[in-house]
């Protein structure tokens, strides 16, 4: 399979794009370590695979609304 074909039928399967499948998987994991472990943000980036704390957060505010404290202090 060409790599054409797989991101044709890939985002015809799911919608988007594997990038951006991606990093909401990515993303999903910093969201529940908020939601369930009293943990760092630098500690739950570096579980996700960000190099970078500001950078997960920056994204996770992207595709949740709010910033991870937020998160946390909501679901805490």
């Amino acid at each position: 399979m060409s790599a054409t074909s797989f991101h044709r039928g890939f985002k015809a399967a799911t919608g988007t794009t594997s990038g951006v499948y991606h990093k909401r998987l990515r993303l999903t994991r910093p969201a529940d370590g908020w939601r369930w472990a009293a943990d760092t943000l630098s500690r739950i980036a570096a579980s996700a695979g960000y190099a970078s704390p500001s950078h997960e957060s920056r994204d996770y505010k992207r595709e949740f609304g709010a910033a991870p404290m937020t998160g946390a202090k909501r679901f805490g």
